[in-house]
């Protein structure tokens, strides 16, 4: 499986390589001759081969060093390549209709032009969604259930999801996502997977992101259960390539780290919260593959409970929702999707899950899927909000 993924991203990359190599020796002649051929070449395959060398570098500095340049390569080449498709798109419309000829897109004005549109446009775009997926936003929910609160009349949920602490979330992201959290006056925070990116040692500063997480201020605590992410493995651009046979679990780090940060973390387990309401923790739907672990069933993980009383579900990935529901879930909580992170992956997310992100209504359970705190992959979001979802559920 590495070599089918690696083989088709050298392709892609080597293809790119020729195409803006041809275009630099359009701008700047010397890159036609043979050393300008050779300084490209080494300048662009360092770049490149960047996503590689992030696999097999062993953790420390240069580890660090090329899986920042990875993230950061990877969301420019997504967008050199969409840009490139979406001109030559525009150039066929134009030669169509007779606005442009073929003669003219071989001049080297017209090529200089294009590949500049492509270069700036790229450029533009990941420093936009750099900076924006920085600006956390806070989304509100308010959801009624129909059972006995016991306690409580109603309940503040601050839910989040997708951490992915590592290479490209730390401290500052979740300092922001703490503040928020305590200004918003929560009786109770779930994290819903995804806490960590794959790797522990990716973490700058743990102790300081332990201690602000230790910080978060609401009535009842903070719960959590673990995603797809939430296991040691090497991943290439984001992907899961190891041996599937072999076993993966947690880092014990990992949980080490949610108990010293006061993270009460729920592996299909429940917990009775006042007298007032279940909360339940799914292990993840990847779980099985990955570490060999069967998760329950959402009817062998909610029959024994008291379904005249509300049950709140964390569940990383918004899968099995008829179930959930015709298990007597009231309210389920998710992540995983990202809403597709970057544009236009938020145009097609819909399709591969019957709620990628929001608010939707099954049976007599309410699905909230949010897109996120962090980020997988590519540093940017486009299209797309870091967010913290602020849910009002009202017991009738």
């Amino acid at each position: 499986m590495f070599f089918i993924f690696a083989g088709g991203y050298l392709v892609l990359a080597a293809w790119l390589y020729v195409y803006s190599m041809r275009w630099a020796g359009d701008v700047l002649g010397f890159f036609k001759r043979i050393p300008g051929r050779i300084i490209y070449g080494i300048f662009y395959w360092f770049i490149a081969i960047s996503m590689i060398l992030a696999y097999f570098s062993p953790a420390g500095p240069i580890k660090d060093f090329w899986m920042i340049l990875r993230n950061s390569w990877l969301g420019f080449a997504a967008y050199a390549v969409q840009i490139w498709i979406f001109l030559r798109i525009l150039q066929w419309i134009l030669i169509r209709t007779k606005k442009l000829t073929k003669e003219k897109t071989r001049y080297r004005t017209y090529r200089i032009l294009f590949g500049l549109i492509l270069v700036i446009s790229a450029a533009v775009i990941n420093l936009y969604g750099m900076i924006h997926a920085r600006q956390t936003e806070t989304e509100y929910y308010q959801v009624s259930i129909e059972k006995d609160g016991g306690n409580l009349e109603n309940l503040r949920i601050a839910m989040v999801a997708d951490l992915h602490l590592g290479y490209n979330i730390g401290y500052s992201e979740i300092q922001t996502m703490v503040n928020i959290i305590n200004e918003e006056n929560v009786d109770i925070v779930l994290i819903c997977g995804d806490i960590f990116d794959n790797d522990f040692d990716a973490i700058s500063n743990p102790e300081g992101i332990r201690d602000l997480l230790r910080s978060i201020e609401s009535r009842y605590g903070v719960y959590a259960c673990y995603g797809n992410h939430d296991v040691a493995e090497s991943t290439l651009g984001g992907f899961t390539l190891e041996n599937k046979n072999i076993p993966k679990t947690s880092d014990a780090r990992m949980d080490a780290f949610l108990q010293d940060a006061g993270i009460q973390l729920l592996q299909d387990e429940s917990v009775w919260i006042d007298n007032s309401f279940y909360l339940v923790g799914r292990r993840d739907y990847s779980s099985e593959e990955k570490s060999k672990e069967i998760r329950k069933t959402p009817q062998e993980l909610l029959e024994s409970l008291d379904h005249s009383k509300p049950i709140i579900v964390m569940d990383h990935q918004p899968r099995e929702l008829q179930e959930l529901s015709d298990a007597g879930a009231d309210l389920d909580l998710c992540g995983h999707t990202h809403d597709g992170q970057i544009f236009p992956g938020n145009l097609f997310i819909g399709f591969a899950w019957e709620n990628a992100c929001g608010y939707m209504q099954k049976g007599d359970m309410h699905n909230i899927v949010t897109s996120g705190l962090g980020l997988w992959g590519p540093n940017l979001r486009v299209g797309t909000n870091s967010e913290v979802c602020i849910i009002d559920v009202n017991f009738e």
